[in-house]
């Protein structure tokens, strides 16, 4: 009796464990992502969104910068799915007279919760285009 308990506590476990997989994404700083990455984004010399995806690790990196725009600035980011097509979306806005300092460059890691087979990029509401895509 106690090993058919211990048995399906077990597989309960496993099964728990097993279907954790998420759609999430956490900003990190350019140094903490791998080589093959910031070598990646260090070709790229232009403002816009750039992405890298590895199918092999069910994983995207987002680069939104916006250091040539002035006083443009990313607020928000979001990352969701619906079906087979995974959505980016960010918001910026623009201040005139800014005391603080602004960051111009946003690195977001997004762990897949599966294989997608359509990117698409929401900014401001407004569906637009990806200035890169690697993978």
């Amino acid at each position: 009796m106690k090993f058919r308990l211990v048995l399906l506590l077990l597989i309960g476990f496993g099964l728990l464990v097993g279907c954790n997989n998420s759609l999430s994404f956490e900003e990190k700083e350019r140094a903490d992502l791998d080589a093959d990455t910031q070598n990646f984004f260090s070709l790229v010399d232009s403002d816009g969104v750039h992405v890298r995806t590895s199918a092999e690790n069910h994983e995207a990196v987002v680069y939104i910068n916006t250091s040539n725009m002035g006083d443009e600035y990313v607020t928000d980011f979001d990352v969701y799915a619906e079906d087979s097509t995974l959505f980016f979306s960010y918001k910026t806005e623009s201040v005139s007279d800014s005391s603080e300092k602004l960051v111009h460059e946003h690195y977001y890691v997004v762990n897949q919760d599966q294989s997608y087979e359509t990117l698409r990029l929401i900014e401001n509401g407004e569906e637009t285009y990806f200035d890169t895509l690697g993978y």
